[in-house]
């Protein structure tokens, strides 16, 4: 803003000799900073209205200024810029097409160097806010900073591994624990890599091992506590070691299995997405969910004995001492499963008036979370990187919503092409996004053909584009200069013609006109000196690089930078002269003209841009429609920054979220079906999943966020990541020997409850370790992370658990697995099924029976076993709950495997 006060405009207005308009001198060429800016209001007034200036005016001035306003009225503005360039090309260089990514590297390396500290340390100027913005200091920070917060990963190992070991009392089991869930994210890496062949691997990969140690550390809490549950029925029971660990290995194995096939088929649903990282993560997220599940069932158990017989079975007199096994250890209940057995059971789950207000509760927490989902709106706005309140984010935001607009505002531009088809990527890998492929020309594309026919047709076009109907200009979204009104259109081809209507007062005197060539002596003899062959007819090329470089004027003119990027092409195979000079010898194999939109370049959601995308295509088959057939393939495209492409990026995303929670939902129905055998409780579990899965994105507009990239991400993790916690408690529920409803509701929490919540609390202080990330793409996941956790703790460990306690099923309601194994046994001709099903029956209704008040009763939770005098003796059965001395009798002999 300094430069309209300090004389630098002087000579672009006519220098000290051309008055200002109203005044009797240039106001540009008085040097003001030096008189303390005594003519502000003056010298902005007169800007506004200078034909050179006005445009460059509103880049440096906020939304608020007063244009227009008299030049004796005070001008304010809350906010101004400045920009620093950096020119091309560099020392040793010939020009800024030699190895230009080189040259950009060493100009982003000066500016980190030379800069980017002073930038960091300067503060605010006085009393404004100083806030700086540069790509090269903004992705060198970012890098510096993802690193640091990826040591945020070390703390949540570190967190996971200790609160293992508070669960656990073992530090060696937890040291295992987690080395196992490790080992699984290398082994995922290893199947991901190289049997399927997948070479990108991006941040949400990396992300995937927060979500590994919650789902690693609940497999080990579930193995875990079902070891020591079978601790206390070995106690009682007089079980081997073997009959124990089988016993466990039986029990943890399945729910494991269970739970792990319901997140793997969650998180592979991502694999339909057309996007590669939402593709690809899921198909890791998958693999890293079997390889932890294969780690624990194979490598973990070995631990856990090798760790029972090196210090639990043993009294030791000393370190030299030989150990014996002890039988009296670990036969005591632990504290939380008492907990959720007793007094969580009865005072909050099945109690008359608590049940009730649970229900209550948790329907009006639905009832708010649906409400919110419909306020849930797609993003406009980039992806952002850093958080709220960050320099660069507060610099973002300021530049994007508090500047004019400006002809230096940049906006969505429209590239009409010709001479291009679809690149051809067949030789890049199917997950190297960065591969460009070989570009592929249309060879029907000559605008020398037809006496030129495509030259003046390419001019049409542009001339119908300027005029376009104002509905057409509406829905298309083209911007109106807004000095001179007109639609916005660079069309080089009226520049050639301008430049060849008034070639006869430059070099030659000879007067050409579009199309070229009018005759073609009129062309060799305005390019004397040049010689031809007698098959060259390529006059347009001819022309186009005599104005392109201005005849080979030393001083580039301006339309070389202005369309250098517009047109490009190839050698003449037809020019078969000796000496070819000049620009004889080449052959334009693409071109475009370009449309300036209304749509900023920031800001833009694919809700408002794909419309205005697929009015431009509907609009560009109607336009080729009306070409001749040399130029009749032209397309629509948004090559800088592309834009189109992002647009389409942002409705995908959302696409894919919502088409894999409901792929995800669908699939974790029909596998918790198949492997609880019931469809009543696997309708239940994948209900409690749905009502997850809402309140997560009615957190969306809560939390204030909006549905961009990195919410569209984290909403295809949420169905995989509730399912864990209510398949346990369902897969627990029906393992339970007895019909009645609230009995499996306690026998649930009592073999699972534990292990649930130990499991959510690993994975809440894994994600909590995000909250201090500087980057919004960690700090977001952690809350996502933390925020589906926490709810899905929450709805399957009270709500899903009492509404089980008021209508889960009870018996065989909504099991098929009597018709599945009737079926199997008429394959095999067992005739002893059904005697198996009444006598399991009859054990059933016996564990149901409630005692008398004449009974004695024991302490809870002590087993019996039972043996129907009736049937074969592989009909034996063990009571939950209670025994009642009266009608039971313990058979200690009894083998655990029948």
């Amino acid at each position: 803003i300094i430069r309209f006060f300090d004389g630098s405009f002087c000579r672009l207005t006519g220098g000290p000799g051309k008055p200002t308009t109203g005044y009797t001198e240039n106001l540009f060429c008085d040097d003001q900073t030096t008189k303390g800016f005594p003519r502000i209001s003056e010298v902005l007034a007169a800007a506004e209205v200078e034909p050179l200036l006005q445009r460059k005016l509103p880049f440096f001035l906020g939304e608020e200024y007063n244009w227009g306003a008299a030049p004796n009225v005070a001008r304010t503005s809350q906010v101004t810029r400045s920009l620093m360039t950096f020119g091309y090309p560099l020392q040793g260089y010939a020009n800024t097409e030699e190895k230009t990514d080189a040259q950009e590297e060493a100009v982003s390396d000066a500016i980190i160097k030379r800069y980017s500290d002073a930038m960091q340390a300067q503060g605010d100027v006085g009393s404004l806010n100083f806030y700086f913005l540069s790509i090269p200091i903004l992705m060198d920070m970012t890098t510096a900073q993802v690193k640091k917060d990826m040591m945020l990963a070390v703390i949540a190992l570190v967190l996971v591994y200790f609160f293992m070991w508070f669960q656990t009392r073992s530090a060696f089991i937890s040291a295992f624990g987690v080395g196992g869930i490790l080992s699984s994210f290398f082994l995922a890496n290893i199947i991901y890599r190289f049997p399927l062949d997948n070479r990108f691997f991006g941040i949400f990969h990396v992300l995937s091992i927060f979500v590994i140690l919650g789902i690693g550390a609940d497999d080990v809490f579930v193995f875990m506590d079902t070891w020591e549950a079978a601790g206390v029925k070995a106690s009682q029971n007089n079980w081997t070691l073997e009959q124990r660990l089988t016993y466990t290995y039986k029990h943890a194995a399945k729910a494991m299995a269970i739970t792990s096939a319901t997140t793997m088929v969650a998180f592979f649903s991502s694999a339909f997405s057309e996007l590669l990282a939402v593709q690809t993560f899921g198909v890791f997220s998958g693999i890293l969910v079997l390889c932890n599940y294969l780690t624990i069932i194979t490598f973990f158990p070995f631990v856990v004995i090798f760790h029972h017989k090196k210090w639990l079975m043993s009294t030791c007199g000393g370190c030299c001492t030989k150990c014996v096994p002890d039988p009296t250890k670990e036969v005591e209940k632990g504290r939380l499963v008492r907990f959720f057995e007793n007094w969580y059971y009865h005072n909050i789950v099945v109690h008359k008036v608590v049940r009730w207000i649970t229900v209550v509760l948790f329907t009006a927490i639905i009832g708010l979370f649906v409400f919110k989902a419909t306020q849930l709106e797609s993003s406009s706005q980039a992806v952002q990187i850093w958080k709220v309140g960050t320099p660069f984010e507060n610099a973002r935001y300021v530049a994007r919503e508090d500047f004019m607009t400006s002809d230096e505002t940049k906006s969505v531009q429209v590239y009409i092409v010709w001479g291009l088809k679809n690149q051809d990527r067949s030789s890049c890998h199917k997950t190297d996004f960065e591969c460009e492929g070989t570009t592929v020309f249309d060879d029907s594309f000559d605008l020398n053909a037809g006496g030129g026919l495509g030259q003046t047709s390419i001019m049409d076009l542009c001339q119908t584009i300027r005029n376009v109907p104002a509905d057409v200009e509406n829905k298309l979204k083209i911007r109106r200069n807004r000095f001179d009104k007109q639609l916005e259109v660079t069309c080089l081809m009226d520049e050639i013609d301008e430049y060849f209507t008034n070639f006869q007062n430059r070099k030659t005197k000879q007067n050409l006109t579009l199309p070229l060539p009018a005759v073609e002596p009129t062309m060799k003899q305005a390019f004397t000196g040049l010689t031809f062959a007698d098959t060259y007819y390529r006059w347009f090329e001819l022309a186009a690089g005599a104005w392109i470089t201005d005849q080979r004027n030393p001083v580039p003119p301006p339309a070389f930078s202005l369309y250098g990027d517009y047109l490009g092409g190839t050698a003449d195979d037809t020019a078969t002269a000796a000496q070819p000079q000049g620009e004889y010898g080449a052959q334009v194999k693409y071109m475009a003209i370009v449309v300036n939109t209304t749509l900023p370049e920031a800001g833009l959601g694919w809700e408002e841009g794909i419309p205005v995308m697929e009015a431009w295509e509907a609009q560009m088959q109607a336009w080729n429609k009306k070409m001749p057939p040399t130029c009749n393939k032209a397309f629509q495209t948004t090559p800088v920054q592309y834009r189109w492409e992002r647009l389409l990026v942002q409705r995908e995303l959302v696409k894919n979220a919502f088409q894999g929670i409901i792929i995800g939902l669908v699939l974790a129905f029909f596998v918790l079906t198949l492997a609880t055998m019931n469809v009543l409780m696997g309708l239940y579990a994948t209900i409690n999943i749905a009502l997850v899965t809402v309140c997560v994105i009615g957190f969306i507009p809560m939390a204030g966020w909006e549905l961009g990239t990195l919410e569209s991400l984290n909403l295809s993790l949420v169905v995989g990541l509730a399912v864990d916690y209510v398949v346990h408690l369902s897969e627990a529920y029906l393992e339970c020997p007895k019909s009645d409803r609230k009995a499996r509701v306690q026998h649930a929490l009592s073999t699972v409850g534990v292990s649930v919540l130990s499991g959510a609390c690993s994975t809440l202080a894994a994600s909590a370790c995000m909250f201090g990330s500087k980057i919004q793409f960690f700090f977001q996941f952690g809350i996502f992370l933390f925020f589906v956790i926490f709810v899905s703790l929450a709805f399957s460990l009270i709500f899903f658990v009492t509404c089980m306690g008021l209508i889960g099923p009870q018996g065989g309601s909504g099991s098929f697995k009597k018709a599945v194994g009737r079926c199997w046994a008429r394959v095999k001709g067992d005739d002893s099924f059904e005697a198996d099903e009444r006598a399991r029956h009859n054990n059933m209704e016996l564990s149901d029976r409630e005692p008398s008040t004449t009974d004695q009763y024991t302490v809870d939770n002590k087993f019996a076993v039972q043996r129907d005098s009736d049937v074969s003796a592989t009909s034996l059965h063990r009571l939950d709950s209670v025994q009642t001395t009266s009608s039971l009798v313990t058979n200690p002999n009894v083998d655990i495997d029948a």
